[in-house]
């Protein structure tokens, strides 16, 4: 039986594990590069690794070499400056349409991977409406009825931050099993403001065998610290104990499952969004910028298509995203301040116990996400389980406060 003195000292050891493990995962998996190229460029008119150089200084050129130009503010100039390319693709906002530069990569399905590098570098950009439209680096791909798939990642990087020097961003793409097309987008629909590419590689990739084994790693790491944390917290013994563990294992279900498992988990409720949203219909509008023929395929006999830029556009689909995480800890919270409630032994203590136990839960959902393909950590994801989390707190100790406040006597009748 360890006495309250060795329950704390074994609670400091636990949470200085948890956060040197928590610190030791940022770092590897943002410094570690699990992914090999194991092509060419897949896109014509910029030269392959390491050069990356546009090849031509000409837009008809790039236009032969199978891109598609539109709009009017795509012209190929010289570079300048100290290491500049030789040529360099800018790209200025022509409202109302914009400007855009892409290219389509057919039977992508081959490709697990797609990793795209670009060097770019933006001036005076600002977002136009709705806020999706500014200066972007895209890679997203299409099924065989012609419909984009928006819900999964598909950003190499954004440019409305202003003015920007150059910079190099490096992203790698999961490509799903269904798509058929992948197109890679350099586009300037902001409101106002350029953009200047002069470096630019889409290359098949490969995953290193070693990653599997580290992840394995990490992840079983993490599982030592579970088991721990809830030897020390006497999950056995607490009111609801199982109960909020069962709320944690879903929060970190949900956060290292396949993007695919979730979409047909969530997929019926999230189309009865849309729909009720307007954001469901049979065929998309032949001005949409994203719309594609499926091949020998009639708009009549298209299935419903979701105009998942739109929700996104919308805020729809990062509301549903965060009413979800806030609602899973707010449960979190929820039970974890009734079991210490309950036990009506050091209960206020215990309540600020809880808040830091959860706020570092919530920071290792976020780290367990690099140990996924598809996921990143953020800051803001954290920001909001955390209001989750207070927010049941703060309802179940209104209720006990309020439950345990006396009642007033009546005035007793004086007696004469």
């Amino acid at each position: 039986m360890q006495t309250a003195e060795q329950g704390v000292s074994r609670g400091r050891v636990v949470a200085c594990s948890a956060l040197v493990l928590f610190a030791v995962t940022l770092v590897f998996f943002n410094l570690y590069d699990a992914y090999t190229d194991t092509s060419g460029t897949l896109v014509p008119g910029w030269e392959p690794a390491p050069s990356r150089a546009l090849v031509s200084p000409a837009l008809e050129d790039l236009r032969a070499a199978g891109w598609i130009v539109n709009g009017e503010g795509c012209s190929i100039e010289a570079g300048t400056g100290p290491g500049a390319a030789p040529h360099v693709l800018r790209i200025d906002s022509d409202k109302p349409r914009g400007a855009a530069a892409y290219f389509l990569i057919e039977d992508v399905a081959r490709i697990p991977y797609v990793r795209v590098h670009v060097h770019a570098r933006a001036e005076t950009i600002t977002r136009g409406t709705p806020p999706w439209k500014s200066a972007r680096v895209l890679f997203f791909v299409a099924d065989r009825e012609g419909r984009r798939h928006w819900e999964i990642k598909h950003q190499v990087c954004d440019l409305a931050s202003g003015a920007t020097g150059w910079h190099d961003y490096d992203e790698v793409f999961v490509v799903p099993p269904f798509a058929a097309t992948g197109f890679v987008y350099l586009e300037n629909i902001a409101a106002t403001g350029t953009v200047w590419i002069d470096r630019l590689s889409v290359s098949a990739a490969r995953r290193s065998p070693l990653l599997a084994v580290w992840r394995t790693l990490f992840a079983a790491a993490w599982l030592g610290v579970a088991v721990a944390a809830l030897r020390v917290l006497h999950v056995r013994r607490r009111p609801l104990g199982w109960a909020v563990v069962l709320v944690a294992a879903l929060i970190v279900g949900g956060v290292v499952a396949p993007e695919g498992l979730l979409e047909r988990i969530t997929g019926t409720g999230r189309d009865a969004f849309n729909r009720a949203a307007g954001l469901l219909h049979a065929e998309r509008p032949a001005e949409f910028r994203g719309s594609v023929p499926g091949p020998g395929a009639k708009a009549a006999d298209k299935p419903p298509v979701v105009d998942h830029e739109a929700l996104s556009a919308a805020g729809a689909t990062q509301l549903a995203k965060s009413l979800g995480h806030a609602g899973l800890f707010a449960a979190l919270g929820l039970l974890g301040a009734a079991s210490i409630l309950r036990m009506r032994v050091a209960a206020w203590p215990g309540l600020a116990v809880l808040t830091c136990t959860i706020a570092l839960f919530a920071a290792v959902t976020e780290a367990l996400q690099l140990l996924t393909d598809t996921r990143t950590a953020r800051v803001g994801d954290w920001l909001v389980d955390m209001a989750g989390a207070l927010t049941g707190i703060a309802v179940v100790t209104l209720i006990f406060v309020l439950r345990r406040r006396p009642a007033v006597p009546e005035d007793k009748p004086v007696a004469t």
